[in-house]
């Protein structure tokens, strides 16, 4: 029978409104004859605490009292798994989707479907339960933290719904399972037990063979009832058989036993252990469900035998996690199938115990497939949103803590305590034990103190004070002012009108409270505005300062020994305040061996934050870090030798390793502020302020999450142990998991390994980068055997050749002896294999084969990487973040009181300044000197580098490097860029070519001194020059001379110089040339006012003077005095040299300048000439490295081209004026041996002309929000909206148009090279789409598609910039789209796209104005937009002008419908019979009706709005997007459409629900 019957009645009428025109109703009053209720997403394990158990699952259940078939029904978002034809729910039971069915049948004894594809996001993520339709039947966007249970992330926990009732949307619904652990330990089923039931295995027990095992199953006369175990015969080691089976050997091999054992209503436990002794083999059940087996294997039959006999007589026991899954209150049936190894075996025995232990504390235990462990028939209210404001309250603010509350049965109360911990009196939650020698096998002790002075206060509801607490079911209170710098702890206790009550946070928070800081700011200090001090993120710890002093231990009583346990223990707490947020109950310790407790500065230090509340950490740049973090690092800023750097150098480090692909941490610092006295200043060494601190992120798997790395074993490698399982960091699903790996490259891996062997084992890329730049750095403080300052990461590359261990990346740590001061050689485990090593564990022995490769990567690293212009600008860069907080670091700590803390006994050159420490590590780094450790040679890091690609016999053996040249056309224009390489020469034989390779890179130009320069333009610019030899005087300088007769040309501009592009006249006469030449250029500035000074780049032979705006500005190589046209320059050196002129920004304008040169010799017979120029702004200091474009970040690299063909030029695509780029070209030889890359070609390319494209080339249409899937469009795959999204391009002009260079670089990323339509033609039209199989779907083949674009892009559904570009970014049409008023709404997700209004000449495409909605309701892809607007129709029908009767609400025919009914429709508004064709009607989907409404309109109308809105009461209508939507769209004769849509609600949750048709004209 059908859910629901018939349509009550039907209503349709007609209404007019202004403009928007609602002018069909459909009212459907209908008869429920029966419903189904939602199935419900009940149960989560999202992180399972042991990650090479693959126990993730996802529970649904069926509250419903009919069953529910899910055939086709899906789960996506964070999981993918479709459902198979024919699975169903039943009634009150529960499904089980697991990532591993067979695990979690083994570990937690449910069956499952699955596997599904993905994995569950620990940190959260939304789980989507989708119909057939694809509807979304349930939805749950879980989370880790309140109002999200917590224990369920990583503790073994899984996430269970309270009751199924609930919103399951809500965090509070949910709580972590656990077990009973008040029950006490009981013997369900005892040994020896006489009531059991068997029968021989002479034949089947049941038919179907699996009945027999279920308790419904009902015996018959081949079964002997009340037998005693032990049961068997023969004699059986340590068994007295009770029952014997006397006729069993010879006859058969099996035997069926049945026993009964009771649960009491409320006891069913979460664990229960299995105790027997069994020969030979068995399966045994639980009301039909396999619990265990021994010595069988497969689907056990009558004939069976067992497949072993081992172990006869031990007692085994085996504990079964969540039995729930199987047990039910009441009777519960044990089914076990005996079996004998043969026939003739001599013994078989079986006895049994099943027990239920007592659990001394809970362990939990996930419950698939059974009732949930947290189950509530009334669960207490749900809570969240639980807020204070002001966030970020100071002295003289109350403040308003508010919750939102809501129960079904109605809340009784809800109470708000608070505790007020003033400054210096800080309150654990944990007392810490005594140092130094803690017990750390011992739990801290509750602090008594903890639970004093709290404050309890009734929170009322909707009390209307503030921003949040006057919000729907919002109750508040009120907390008064506090001191400054004072902590408040608040929590909230609910309770409903039934008695059920809860505490927030919940109790597996170990925050266990909400909390606010009270500040009123950092004050000045030492003269320094405290304003100017919060450059950098400010951190405060709260805490006791005896706790504090006591970690800091400068008390060397209170120190802790190495090699100890107790230095790795979190042994104090406190509160960490930043970005408005307080972190409560945190705990902390300090971190380091040697240098643990060096000197008397400051510590480094490791804080560990409460799950549900990592740390959010933000960036120098404030951009928040892509991972909280589990925990904060610091460093202390300086090494060893006790050499002050502030992390400078380690900053640095990181950040190189990182930009060459070896993962290291992230680094920043923070201004330090410690509140554990009552005093915010007592001096200027006591108080709150800490100065820097150095934070470096942690290596966990958040490391490797935030570094895109694949999860593999992680292990941080400690000082003082060498044991892997204190080295481990993470263990990784598939990876060994008894240390294997780690233990493989420690004790296995030397110079005696084969290449194939360390290949297998190590990535040898990887590697050769990080010791490539560890060489250049100078990090060398370990060895072979050392275990220190390195990470081990293992790829989870598992191979047979790696016995499946995975490939090892070393990863940089604690580089804090490196730019100067060292220790040791350098000489790690992997260099042990490859080279001859020095230092413990060293063997001696080398792997030749392995070498070239290595020296590959240092030859690299020096040519790209380790080069003045690189390196400086990145140190300058980050020192410029600490200098703010310099002179307020150092008044703070230098020669400070020793009981404070000092710099006192730490030296080097950051003790004089920092920018005496910046100065230092580039004299490390280029030219050398003297450190603690060992001295650098001339030269720097850099000659270092240079030699040691020379060492090993290497440097005689590598292909000469080459030189690059520049052959494209003048100027450098962006579409002929084409470079020649100069012939492969190797000194092992003119045969031995193997490849080439180009790349091209944008550098950021840097002076002298590492500055940044902001190009204005560069060299090989277009320059206007006079070159007559002719007096021009002075007026020639001028911005208002006229140059309209000068010639024009690119630069370099000369004569006999082979780096000329343009040749100039220099005379009739050899002998005696022209003395002078004039050039000019007029120069648009935009941004003036980011440049503090602007630099002149002037290359001249032999001389010049040089103007801008008419003033002399500089000369070179000229004379003093008045300079005359026949002049001679005062010298003929240095042609090749780039002189810059720095000059204040104030002698330019912002807008147009001339700058005016003219060019001497030093005398008429000069041999040549040459002249170029650049100009560039001096950025502002540069703060952010990340912003500094490097060489090394190659924008297009060719890949090594195994035939030699000594041109190639570079796809304009990946260049972009006013940008500078360098060019280089290497070899290989046969060997695998790289030649350095050749000296670069440096270059600003220019923009050809592109004045074809600007004026004939449209952005037509923008299809950016389509309507939703068709059923039959989502029935093959087609689920999302975007996947339907196009634009479409026109070419407008009289030729044919390459396309060859266009890309779009905003919106979308699209490049034309190599797409399906490299060029478009007159009039023609090109697509470029999301999706090509969903596009052709929808709109059918044959349309002309150049391509999808890139995978994971998307149309904005809310606007955003479009951006098509020559190359790699000059703008050929660049505009920002809305969805908003006064930009077309419609095209915001009712179907039409966004199309130009005229597509005859070149629009504003930033005017709303431009564009409207598509005549389509699908759009108009590949076609013209030919739309009809009611003006014209109104004319075709009425005549010109505005005729009696032709307004769009007149009525001329009185058929009750408005002309703007019958304009939409396309019907005759003159003739009274011609009216819509509509209908109201039910569709079916699945088991589900819907209310539908069905109506035909023409296609072409372009300016008006159909849409269908849904009420309930005939008073309040919505539509779109969760109201209604389209179920299908039809052709039909003559131009119309057959529209039909659907509520989005089925009849089922409403059967009172109203459609009707609104028009809304839009133009």
């Amino acid at each position: 029978m059908r859910i629901f019957d018939i349509l009550d009645q039907l209503m349709i009428y007609f209404r007019a409104l202004t403009k928007s025109v609602p002018f069909i109703s459909a009212l459907a009053n209908l008869l429920m004859l029966g419903a189904s209720s939602a199935i419900v997403i009940n149960e989560i394990h999202h992180n399972p605490p042991d990650n090479t158990v693959r126990q993730e699952f996802v529970e649904l259940f069926n509250p419903g009292d009919g069953e529910v078939d899910l055939s086709g029904w899906r789960l996506s978002g964070a999981v993918d798994y479709v459902f198979s034809e024919g699975v169903k729910i039943g009634a009150g039971a529960y499904l089980v989707i697991a990532e591993d069915p067979d695990t979690l049948r083994e570990t937690l004894n449910s069956s499952a479907l699955g596997p599904y594809d993905g994995k569950l996001d620990s940190d959260g993520e939304t789980l989507r339960l989708r119909d057939s339709n694809d509807e979304v039947v349930d939805l749950v966007d879980y989370k880790t933290g309140f109002p999200w249970p917590v224990a369920p992330s990583g503790e073994g926990a899984s996430m269970e719904l309270l009751n199924p009732d609930l919103d399951n949307s809500l965090g509070s619904s949910w709580k972590a399972s656990a077990p009973q652990v008040s029950l006490n330990e009981a013997t369900l089923l005892g040994y020896g037990d006489n009531s059991w039931k068997w029968r021989p295995g002479d034949s089947e027990a049941s038919d179907p063979i699996s009945s027999w095992r279920f308790g419904e199953f009902e015996l018959d006369e081949s079964w002997s009832s009340n037998v005693q175990s032990p049961v068997g015969y023969g004699r059986v080691n340590g068994v007295t058989i009770n029952t014997a089976f006397d006729d069993m050997r010879g006859n058969y091999t099996s035997v069926f036993l049945r026993n009964e054992f009771e649960v009491a209503p409320g006891e069913i436990p979460s664990v229960i252990d299995l105790h027997y002794v069994a020969d030979d083999g068995f399966v045994l059940w639980i009301n039909g469900q396999e619990v265990e087996r021994l010595n069988f294997e497969g689907e056990p039959s009558f004939g069976d035998r067992a497949s072993g006999s081992r172990d006869e007589g031990k007692e085994y026991t085996k504990s079964i996690k969540n039995p729930g899954a199987f047990l039910v209150e009441g009777k519960n049936t044990v089914s076990v199938q005996l079996f004998n190894s043969s026939l003739s075996n001599s013994d078989l025995g079986f006895d049994l115990e099943i027990i239920r232990p007592k659990l001394e504390e809970a362990v939990y235990t996930p419950s698939p497939g059974s009732r949930n462990t947290a189950f509530s028939s009334n669960a207490p209210p749900n809570i969240r949103k639980v807020r204070h404001e002001p966030v970020e309250p100071s002295s003289n603010d109350a403040v308003i803590i508010s919750a939102k509350v809501t129960d079904p049965q109605g809340v009784k109360s809800v109470t708000l305590e608070y505790c007020v911990i003033g400054p210096g009196s800080f309150v654990p939650a944990k007392l810490p034990h005594p140092v130094p020698n803690i017990p750390v096998n011992n739990p801290q002790q509750d602090n008594p103190d903890y639970e004093k002075g709290w404050v309890s206060v009734p929170m009322i509801k909707n009390g209307n004070q503030g921003e949040f607490a006057s919000g729907e079911d919002m109750y508040s209170a009120l907390v008064p002012p506090n001191d400054n710098r004072s902590l408040v702890r608040y929590r909230i206790t609910i309770e409903d009108t039934e008695g059920a009550r809860v505490r927030a946070p919940f109790i597996d928070d170990e925050s266990l409270n909400f909390a606010y800081f009270v500040y009123d700011g950092i004050p000045n200090y030492e003269g320094q505005a405290g304003s100017s001090m919060e450059s950098l993120p400010v951190y405060h710890l709260i805490t006791r300062q005896s706790d504090y002093a006591d970690c800091y231990a400068y008390n060397g009583g209170k120190q802790i020994s190495q090699g100890t346990q107790a230095r790795f223990y979190y042994n104090w707490q406190g509160a960490m305040v930043y970005d408005g947020v307080v972190y409560d109950n945190i705990k902390y310790r300090l971190r380091g061996a040697n240098g643990r407790y060096h000197n008397r500065g400051k510590r480094s230090m490791r804080f560990r934050f409460n799950a549900g509340s990592y740390f959010q950490a933000r960036d120098h740049n404030g951009k928040k870090y892509q991972k909280k973090r589990r925990t904060l690092t610091t460093g202390k800023g300086f090494d060893n030798r006790g050499t002050l750097t502030y992390g400078l150098n380690e900053a640095v480090s990181m950040f190189l390793f990182n930009k060459i692909g070896v993962p290291g941490p992230r680094t920043h610092w923070v201004h330090w502020r410690v509140i554990d006295n009552e005093e915010e200043s007592p001096d200027k060494w006591r108080g709150d302020f800490h100065g820097f601190n150095f934070i470096i992120e942690t290596y966990d798997v958040r490391f490797m999450e935030s570094h895109g790395l694949e999860k593999g074993n992680l292990y941080k490698l400690i000082n003082q142990t060498s044991d892997w399982r204190q080295q481990q960091r993470y263990q990784a699903a598939f990876a060994p998991n008894n240390g294997r790996d780690h233990s493989t490259i420690e004790n296995q891996l030397d110079g005696r390994d084969s290449p194939e062997f360390i290949r297998a084992h190590v990535n040898v890329h990887k590697w050769n980068r990080w010791h490539a730049l560890a060489e250049a750095i100078r990090h060398y403080d370990f060895w072979p055997s050392a275990n220190k300052n390195m990470v081990y990461y293992f790829e989870p590359d598992y191979l047979p050749a790696n016995n499946y261990n995975g490939k090892l990346w070393i990863l940089p740590w604690d580089t804090d002896a490196s730019w100067g001061p060292t220790w040791n050689s350098g000489h790690d485990v992997v260099y042990n294999a490859l080279f001859s090593a020095g230092g413990g564990g060293a063997d001696g022995n080398s792997t030749p084969e392995l070498w070239p490769e290595y020296f590959n990567e240092v030859r690299e690293l020096r040519d790209l990487l380790w080069q003045e212009d690189q390196i400086n600008p990145i140190i300058d860069a980050f020192a410029a973040q600490l200098e703010p907080l310099e002179k307020a670091d150092s008044a703070r700590w230098k020669g400070a009181p020793a009981d404070s803390g000092t710099y006192s006994g730490i030296g080097g050159a950051g003790a004089s300044s920092i920018a005496s420490l910046v100065r230092d590590m580039k004299r490390f780094a280029f030219s050398g000197g003297s450190w603690p450790g060992g001295s650098v040679g001339n030269g720097g890091r850099a000659a270092h580098l240079d030699t040691l690609q020379r060492s090993y016999g290497e440097g005689g053996k590598v292909p000469r490097k080459p030189t690059i040249t520049f052959i494209g056309d003048e100027g450098f224009k962006s579409n002929g860029l084409v470079f020649k390489s100069s012939g492969f020469s190797d000194p092992q034989g003119a045969s031995t070519f193997e490849s080439i390779q180009w790349r091209l890179a944008e550098i950021t130009p840097v002076n002298n001194d590492g500055v940044q320069l902001l190009p204005i333009f560069g060299l090989g610019a277009e320059w206007k020059f006079l070159d007559d030899g002719s007096d021009q005087g002075d007026a020639w300088r001028s911005a208002d001379y006229d140059d309209s007769s000068w010639s024009v040309g690119f630069a370099p501009l000369g004569y006999a110089d082979n780096q000329v592009v343009t040749t100039i006249d220099f005379g009739a006469e050899s002998s005696d040339k022209h003395m002078t030449t004039y050039f000019r250029k007029r120069v648009a500035i935009d941004n003036l006012e980011e440049m503090g000074t602007i630099v002149l780049g002037l290359q001249r032979d032999d001389g010049a003077v040089i103007y801008v705006n008419g003033n002399e500005v500089g000369r070179s190589q000229m004379p003093e005095g008045k300079i005359g046209f026949d002049t001679r320059a005062s010298g003929s050196r240095d042609e090749d040299t780039i002189f810059d002129f720095e000059l204040p920004a104030d002698l330019f304008n912002e807008g147009e300048n001339i700058i005016a040169v003219e060019v001497h010799q030093a005398s008429p017979s000069s041999s040549d000439m040459i002249f170029d120029f650049r100009m560039s702004g001096m950025a502002p200091t540069v703060t952010d490295p990340s912003s500094i474009k490097l060489e090394w970040d190659a924008d297009w690299d060719s890949g090594p081209l195994d035939v030699f063909e000594d041109s190639i030029q570079v796809p304009s695509s990946v260049v972009r004026s006013g940008s500078v780029y360098r060019a280089r070209v290497r070899h290989q030889d046969s060997t695998g041996r790289w030649s350095n890359w050749s000296d670069p070609i440096e270059f600003e390319p220019k923009v050809p002309d592109l004045s074809d494209y600007n004026n004939s080339l449209l952005i037509t249409e923008v299809m950016y929000n389509p309507s939703a899937p068709s059923k039959e469009e989502a029935g093959v795959g087609h689920l999302d909206d975007d996947l339907f999204e196009y634009i479409e391009i026109k070419n407008i002009g009289d030729k044919s148009l390459d396309l060859r260079d266009l890309r779009f670089t905003k919106g979308i990323d699209f490049d034309f090279i190599g797409s399906q339509k490299e060029f478009i033609g007159p009039g023609e039209y090109v697509l470029i789409v999301n999706n090509i199989n969903a596009f052709e779907m929808r709109y059918g083949s044959g349309l002309p598609i150049a391509g999808q674009w890139e995978e994971g892009d998307r149309l904005s559904n809310g606007g955003e910039q479009i951006k098509l570009s020559f190359g790699g970014g000059d703008p050929i049409i660049e505009f920002k789209y809305d969805d908003s008023a006064p930009w077309p709404t419609l095209a915001d997700g009712a179907g039409p796209s966004l199309a130009l209004i005229s597509s005859d000449d070149q629009p504003d495409y930033d005017e709303p104005q431009s564009w409207k909605a598509s005549a389509s309701s699908i759009g108009t892809p590949g076609n013209d937009e030919s739309g009809i607007v009611y003006s014209s129709w109104r004319t075709d029908n009425f005549g010109e002008g505005q005729p009696v009767g032709s307004d769009h609400m007149d009525d001329p025919d009185e058929d009750g419908v408005v002309n703007l009914f019958e304009y939409a429709l396309g019907t005759d508004p003159l003739n009274k019979s011609s009216v819509p064709e509509m209908s109201v009607k039910t569709v079916q989907e699945g088991d589900r009706e819907f209310i539908a409404f069905e109506y035909k309109k023409l296609n072409d109308r372009s300016d008006v709005v159909l849409s269908i809105e849904r009420s309930f009461d005939l008073r309040q209508w919505e539509s779109g997007e969760g109201f209604t939507r389209s179920y299908s769209i039809q052709n039909g004769e003559g131009g119309y459409l057959i529209v039909t849509e659907i509520s989005s609600l089925p009849l089922s949750q409403s059967i009172h629900q109203n459609l009707r048709l609104a028009v809304k004209l839009i133009r």
